[in-house]
């Protein structure tokens, strides 16, 4: 049997849609995810902040010890999940394109920042200032 590899996702743990997200992600055999809220202390979120990644502008794969943000993260994602259901086969059609991701993810994004705001929740902020 094959070890898998771990693919860890940064993501909002205070953002409804980014918790069902990361709950309905099941990715193929070959892969394990780990899945890390990005408002709780933890050393990969650590990381993203060194490495300037803004979590108010986007969720973080990392495979390989290589960090995907944003629309690159949500196609890095589609490009490895399993596609039992319906969601997630729409989640893969929408997201596994490079172009696709790029016009999808921002209004995602927007979505997120007014659930947030109504929700009474304050940004992740990991980039002082930023």
């Amino acid at each position: 049997m094959r070890e898998k590899t771990p693919v860890h996702i940064i993501y909002d743990g205070d953002c409804p849609f980014c918790r069902h997200f990361a709950g309905m992600v099941h990715l193929q055999e070959d892969y394990s995810a780990v899945v890390v809220n990005a408002r709780e202390p933890h050393p990969l979120v650590a990381e993203a902040t060194a490495r300037d990644l803004d979590l108010d502008e986007g969720m973080i794969v990392i495979l390989d010890d290589t960090f995907y943000h944003g629309d690159e993260a949500m196609t890095r994602m589609a490009l490895m999940m399993s596609d039992n259901g319906w969601l997630r086969r729409l989640t893969i059609w929408v997201f596994a394109s490079p172009q696709r991701s790029r016009i999808f993810y921002p209004p995602l994004r927007f979505c997120r920042n007014i659930v947030l705001k109504l929700l009474g929740h304050g940004k992740i902020d990991n980039i002082r200032g930023g």
